[in-house]
């Protein structure tokens, strides 16, 4: 409830009603925002993970390619395991 003590006029009690809502739409929103900047950190974490696991994927790949290209270019065709 507001605290509308010591006020000179006492506002009509649709216009406390009012503010009492817009107090409560005020809470909802910062609980909501401070809920989607948790979630906001777990996902850049998650994607940071992703980037780094692709990022080590395509190094392998990339290494077993150049293997592979080294072979194809030397004339060396014996079987390789890559």
């Amino acid at each position: 409830m507001l605290d509308l003590q010591g006020t000179f006029l006492k506002p009509a009690p649709e216009i406390v009603q009012k503010l009492e809502e817009a107090k409560h739409n005020l809470l909802e929103i910062k609980e909501w925002e401070t809920c989607m900047e948790k979630e906001h950190s777990k996902k850049k974490e998650a994607q940071k993970r992703y980037r780094e696991a692709l990022s080590e994927l395509n190094r392998k790949a990339l290494s077993k390619l150049k293997c592979l290209l080294y072979v194809i270019i030397s004339g060396d065709m014996t079987l390789i395991r890559l």
